[in-house]
């Protein structure tokens, strides 16, 4: 007697669907194929233009992050071409997160994938690529993909790992309709993400237009009727003039009165007339973080949210709105780990250093973060200017092991400050485009779990697709 149910790993789906593994529905040669050795490409092999490979760090949420990709030449690349990416392959980190992955698209179409993923190539006459990557993110597959990972230090999978996992798929038709159903929701995603990384250029570029070229400075010295900006002294022409420059820089007349209208020298060069340099530790509070016992489970899945590296934003998403764990308040009496109040910097230091979020609610997180509050200073004001000094940060880490920001390192560095009223003003242009950020997330974080709940419910046909129309 025929059984009305399919049994696997995962849980039962019902009988009419169809079961295969991996391996079943890949193309014959290198359907599951691991990266090239370490022998194969070294990191003195990059250069500086030529064909993009992306590693685990660029497995996004099932896109490919295009971030810092490093590039191998035309040579290597052709040596490398058994390692290409098609699109509609899939990417799957084969260390540490072993459950992530990430579909290929149009525009990483011939790029190359390091030794530390794993390529699944879908034969397209079985299963649908968009399909199969959503299957992926179930999180009963996820779950169980993690607890089959081997090793004791650091999890890995493998391609006989891999090959052999179950898949569970509807006729080719029906895939496809699931597929556009998700599709639409993860194209909102992408736009909420892409609308975030303008707004965020946008505060990113007023900073800087004030706090580091001094813009405002130079209009009113130019406004003055040198060609020189630095050192005019002389006093601007009519108000006429400096509403000219205010318009330009597309600032108000009152904004461009609250800058100098002069420079001066300083050790860290030419400065507007009467900000002053400080040490960045003197105008910071710095927070430490910390893990509770794993051993205790009365520790952890509690409601506070635990910041680690993991859960750094992604460029443009800058708050932090959800972490990969959470602790209790037990966890966090009894442990080194602090309450971080909402607006505060967290920047990563140790390891991967100098990530940079800000926290939406108050939570905690761990030891090799730092939280940093301003002790005068607005929050935003705060977050960029971390922004703008990360990367003479990163460039005195230390550590024999692994590169750290130490408290040390914070007070070798140096700042220019501009006077209250203008950070003060700086926080309050800035709001709005990091409140409609946060709204972004916000609508994304629903989205996303939107997706996840429609899922499960599309494939055993819980919800009727018959209706669908795909182009």
């Amino acid at each position: 007697m025929r059984s009305d149910k399919i049994h696997t790993v995962y849980g039962t789906f019902p009988a009419h669907l169809n079961l295969s593994s991996l391996s079943g529905i890949c193309v014959k040669e290198n359907g599951v194929q691991t990266g090239p050795f370490g022998s194969q490409l070294h990191q003195k092999d990059y250069v500086d233009n030529g064909i993009p490979i992306i590693t685990v760090e660029h497995l996004g949420d099932n896109k490919i992050v295009h971030i810092d990709t490093p590039f191998v030449s035309d040579n290597d690349y052709n040596r490398l071409i058994k390692y290409n990416l098609k699109k509609g392959d899939i990417v799957f980190s084969r260390v540490g997160s072993v459950d992530r992955r990430a579909l290929v698209g149009e525009d990483e179409d011939g790029w190359l994938f390091s030794g530390r993923c794993l390529r699944v190539r879908p034969n397209n006459k079985i299963v649908d690529s968009t399909y199969l990557s959503y299957f992926f993110g179930l999180n009963v597959f996820k779950k169980y993909v993690r607890s089959i990972a081997v090793g004791a230090t650091m999890p890995s999978i493998n391609t006989k790992i891999l090959s052999g996992l179950p898949i569970v798929y509807p006729p080719l038709p029906t895939q496809k309709k699931i597929a556009h159903i998700l599709s639409t929701l993860d194209d909102k995603i992408e736009l909420n993400r892409k609308m975030n990384e303008t707004l965020e250029a946008m505060a990113q570029a007023l900073f800087k237009s004030w706090f580091i070229d001094f813009d405002p400075v130079h209009a009113k010295v130019n406004a003055a009727g040198r060609e020189d900006a630095l050192g005019c002294k002389a006093a601007c022409k009519s108000e006429q003039e400096l509403k000219v420059a205010a318009a330009k820089l597309g600032i108000s007349k009152e904004t461009l009165d609250l800058f100098p209208s002069e420079f001066e020298e300083s050790e860290m060069g030419m400065m507007p007339k009467g900000w002053e340099v400080e040490s960045l530790i003197d105008l910071i509070d710095i927070t430490g973080g910390g893990t509770p016992k794993r051993s205790v489970d009365e520790f952890w899945n509690g409601t506070i949210p635990w910041f680690s590296v993991k859960d750094t934003p992604r460029d443009g998403d800058i708050f932090v709105i959800n972490t990969m764990e959470k602790i209790t308040e037990t966890g966090l009496s009894k442990s080194s780990a602090k309450l971080l109040s909402t607006g505060t910097t967290i920047i990563t230091a140790r390891g991967t250093v100098g990530n940079l979020a800000l926290t939406a609610f108050p939570m905690s997180m761990n030891q090799s973060c730092y939280g940093i509050k301003g002790k005068e200073f607005g929050d935003l004001y705060i977050y960029f200017l971390m922004k703008s000094v990360v990367n003479d940060l990163k460039q005195n880490v230390h550590g024999a092991v692994f590169d750290t920001i130490t408290t040390n390192t914070f007070s070798i560095i140096n700042a220019i400050i501009p006077s209250v009223e203008l950070y003060s003003l700086f926080d309050k242009m800035a709001l709005p485009l990091l409140e409609n950020i946060k709204s972004n997330l916000y609508e994304i974080t629903t989205l996303q779990k939107t997706r996840d709940t429609l899922l499960p419910k599309l494939l055993v046909g819980e919800l009727d697709v018959s209706g669908v129309e795909v182009t």
